[in-house]
């Protein structure tokens, strides 16, 4: 019961900066750190349930597969679009990649992309700010991964590719963090 209330205090306090929110900077700033955190959560979801651990059998990956899907609220997206066994490359694209799907990797990305642009103090439209050009560099290698690519095992049977990209937009997020705070 506790954590029902809480959820719905705070389902409640996320509509209202939705809905009734000026979108001036402080709300831009807001949008922002959320955009920024939903990225690091999932790349660090993906990371911790697949990049890292070697399941013991198909069996197990599905079910870890299945709760990935739950935990990122994508149940039905995946099973609209999918209608067979639940797969690994399957999820990563939904997951990681899919620029559509507002719990991805890409969607957050694409939004921080957004929200940077109309920041105060851009000196011009024609140069990119250091936040902007962290923010494609790590927008760009989601783009350019192959998901089947990542979606293979490695000899230990992690997916090690995977665990190699996440790590590499977690640092890109974590500069793009440490210059967005000494910017503004």
């Amino acid at each position: 019961n506790l954590m029902d209330r809480a959820v719905v205090t705070l389902s409640a306090f996320a509509g209202l900066l939705m809905e009734n929110t000026t979108r001036g900077y402080g709300w831009r700033f807001l949008e922002i750190g959320r955009r920024l955190e939903r990225a690091l959560q999932m790349s660090s979801l993906l990371d911790g349930a697949l990049a890292r651990t070697a399941p013991d059998d198909d069996g197990e990956l599905e079910s870890c597969l299945e709760v990935l899907l739950q935990i990122a609220d994508s149940s039905i997206t995946y099973r609209t679009r999918h209608l067979t066994d639940v797969r690994a490359d399957y999820v990563l694209e939904l997951l990681l990649a899919d620029e559509t799907n507002p719990r991805s990797v890409a969607f957050q990305l694409v939004a921080l992309l957004e929200q940077i642009q109309h920041l105060p103090g851009r000196d011009t439209d024609i140069n990119a700010s250091p936040e902007e050009k962290l923010i494609s560099k790590a927008l760009g290698s989601v783009r350019q991964a192959w998901v089947a690519d990542l979606a293979k095992p490695d000899a230990e049977g992690k997916l090690g590719a995977l665990g190699e990209l996440n790590q590499q937009l977690r640092a890109t997020l974590y500069d793009f963090s440490d210059a967005l705070t000494a910017r503004y």
